[in-house]
């Protein structure tokens, strides 16, 4: 197999280890498919593709749904109309909070300016306070990378992890299609082996400094310890 392994290169593998036709429309349709769900499964559980969608809000709505490209949220922040700037990362919260903060303001979608939280209730965002005028909301989302299609595309993850992640996941599938007992307990295996070295390899990518905690304040704590911070 060619490295770095396009698609062709990835489906004749799995065709040749699991001793399908590649000949056989059928079978090469199915090896397809597997490789491309071994590859959503594993941009998605790592978190590998990354990216940013923006949300139209309108003034008086407390409900929104999720874009159809964000898979998970990671933060998502508010552009007040009128504005060039972000303000700060919405708060996740729970839906109870917001209903007593909604009973507090009166049992109903009581408008009260910007939202600064939210809540995930299915593939609906609720906000609040309900927001008082045409905001936009920025969403840094984990979402799927384009399906595997022509035999010369090439997956959006890093070597050798691609390859080998992309070819056992797929041969997970292919070993149970062809009902290879053996095949069926040594392919997860070396799967969860390539996942984990994965995971490591995205966890040090980011570089080895501690990250820093949020200062919810605002206030920074100042060098010398003499001085009055006033509180």
């Amino acid at each position: 197999m060619a490295f770095p392994s396009t698609f062709a290169d990835l489906r004749a593998a799995v065709i040749a280890k699991t001793r399908l036709d590649p000949n056989n429309a059928a079978d090469v349709a199915k090896v397809s498919d597997w490789l491309n769900q071994a590859y959503y499964r594993v941009c998605l559980e790592t978190e590998t593709i990354q990216a940013t969608t923006t949300l139209a809000i309108v003034a008086n709505t407390a409900t929104y749904t999720v874009p159809t490209l964000v898979k998970r949220i990671k933060w998502a922040v508010i552009q007040m109309s009128g504005q060039t700037f972000n303000g700060p990362p919405l708060r996740l919260t729970s839906l109870d909070e917001i209903l007593w903060r909604r009973k507090a303001s009166g049992g109903g979608l009581v408008t009260q300016g910007t939202a600064t939280m939210y809540t995930l209730q299915g593939n609906n965002i609720e906000l609040w306070p309900t927001p008082g005028g045409a905001d936009t909301m920025t969403i840094y989302y984990v979402g799927y990378p384009p399906l595997l299609s022509a035999g010369t595309d090439v997956p959006q993850m890093d070597e050798p992890y691609a390859s080998k992640l992309l070819e056992f996941g797929a041969l997970i599938d292919a070993s149970d299609y062809i009902k290879d007992i053996l095949a069926g307990y040594t392919y997860p295996q070396s799967f969860q082996d390539w996942l984990y070295r994965y995971r490591q390899h995205l966890s040090r990518k980011q570089g080895t400094q501690s990250l820093t905690f949020r200062n919810p304040t605002g206030t920074m704590v100042p060098h010398d310890n003499s001085t009055d911070t006033g509180l």
